[in-house]
């Protein structure tokens, strides 16, 4: 317990958490989702979302909650459309805000606002499958984090792309 205490000799922040039979504390955060669905015509589907995660809250390891400044929270949104019978096309969208201080970020660990796109169609092959084809890409938001060492100040960028191709076959019985 006492190298998770930042105030203890032996806490090494890096990669005390790592140490080989090393019990540390890592809570999930809470979590609140609202959603909601509109269908205007019977094969168009809206949908939108908000989700709040409670990462002030959630104890971590060398309390690194405590150098988080606000909550992660997203928003989301949806289309999908029924172009015939056996086939939909679907859009969506999502943007996430993270709340992390610049003391939180490290290179064993980051995450950087972001804004999600993507597109899919599904396809009826049958009265019980149907194939799924999706593409998605995440935009991250750069972050310069300035950090002070013996050796003078040094600048950190944080960055990190994101694209998704994704099949599936889903089946019902």
């Amino acid at each position: 317990k006492a190298a998770a205490d930042p105030t203890s000799p032996s806490y090494q922040p890096a990669i005390g958490q790592f140490r080989d039979g090393a019990k540390i504390k890592a809570d999930m955060p809470s979590f609140f989702a609202v959603g909601a669905q509109y269908s205007p015509i019977e094969r168009l589907r809206i949908n939108a979302g908000y989700h709040v995660y409670g990462d002030k809250n959630a104890s971590q390891y060398g309390n690194k909650q405590d150098l988080i400044d606000d909550n992660t929270w997203e928003i989301t949104s949806g289309v999908e459309f029924d172009i015939i019978e056996r086939l939909t096309a679907s859009v969506g969208f999502q943007t996430t805000q993270y709340g992390f201080s610049d003391a939180n970020m490290n290179d064993l660990s980051f995450s950087t606002s972001s804004n999600s796109y993507g597109c899919g169609f599904r396809v009826g092959l049958t009265k019980h499958a149907t194939l799924d084809v999706s593409y998605m890409k995440t935009v991250y938001k750069d972050r310069t984090v300035a950090t002070q060492t013996e050796a003078g100040q040094k600048l950190d960028t944080y960055s990190r792309d994101n694209r998704v191709f994704g099949v599936g076959v889903n089946l019902t019985f």
